[in-house]
């Protein structure tokens, strides 16, 4: 299981994250809710930060007190079965503690107005060490204002993930139970491609290229995560250029919550 960060790695990932105050900016109504709170009141009740993401700022106040992104996985949580994890890899079955999901509560904050504190749902897979967003419609989001952060938002918030999460396992059965064949695949790519590029997609095929043995397979899930990866980490060619991995953090919530939206309806039809 990878390990949880402590605060010097969290600084290194995210340093506005640490932020000790607002940028000084804001007006008297602004009530600020430093991220380093929110880090102690979640270990709390038992969450600890997973993984922290700040986009590259070309401005001080920007890298000192911009919008961050930090993932917190339960403490002494066990993970979510991946049903990959019974892929056979060169006459030998994976070894199935690295086959887990970790349902995650991505908190995104700033420390000079940037954004306002939400809270989202996600997934971490340790096969692919890649996080996933889980749409709205599956779980929703909480948004608070700036008016502090207490343990008793750290406990509801908590509570109310791990009740809401309960289906999440269900959902990726779900999908696992769903076989495209390679007409719907590209379907499927070409949907996934035009949430991120819009018009000028890259040939579609090649978000099905496959990483990792784990992922082969025509199943929706192993669908659901050969092309969630190639969206996000990008490396296509979009004609003379080629698309870069995707950092804005706005932008890969909005399309990660899209791609799992499109998953959820190809389960369905």
């Amino acid at each position: 299981m990878q390990a949880l960060l402590t605060l010097d790695q969290v600084r290194q990932s995210a340093p506005s994250a640490l932020a000790p105050t607002h940028d000084g900016r804001r007006s008297d109504r602004y009530t600020f809710v430093p991220s380093s709170e929110i880090i102690s009141r979640m270990a709390e009740v038992g969450w600890g930060v997973s993984r922290a993401k700040a986009p590259h700022a070309r401005k001080a106040n920007s890298a000192e007190f911009g919008k961050h992104m930090l993932a917190f996985r339960q403490i002494d949580g066990i993970g979510i079965p991946d049903p990959r994890q019974r892929v056979i890899t060169h006459g030998t079955v994976n070894d199935l503690s690295q086959a887990l999901i970790f349902p995650e509560i991505l908190v995104i904050n700033s420390s000079n107005g940037a954004s306002r504190f939400v809270v989202r749902a996600g997934l971490f897979c340790l096969i692919c060490a890649n996080g996933a967003v889980i749409s709205l419609g599956d779980f929703g989001e909480m948004s608070m204002r700036h008016s502090g952060f207490e343990a008793e938002d750290a406990y509801r918030i908590s509570q109310d993930f791990t009740h809401r999460m309960d289906k999440v396992g269900d959902r990726i059965l779900e999908f696992q139970r769903v076989h495209l064949d390679r007409n719907r695949q590209m379907e499927y790519a070409t949907e996934a491609a035009r949430i991120r590029w819009e018009d000028n997609i890259p040939d579609p095929a090649t978000l099905l290229n496959t990483r990792r043995d784990e992922d082969a397979g025509d199943n929706l899930w192993n669908v659901y995560n050969r092309v969630q990866e190639n969206v996000i980490r990008g490396g296509q060619k979009l004609g003379k250029r080629t698309s870069r991995e995707l950092t804005n953090i706005d932008k890969d919530l909005d399309i990660n919550s899209k791609l799992w939206d499109l998953t959820v309806n190809y389960s369905r039809n």
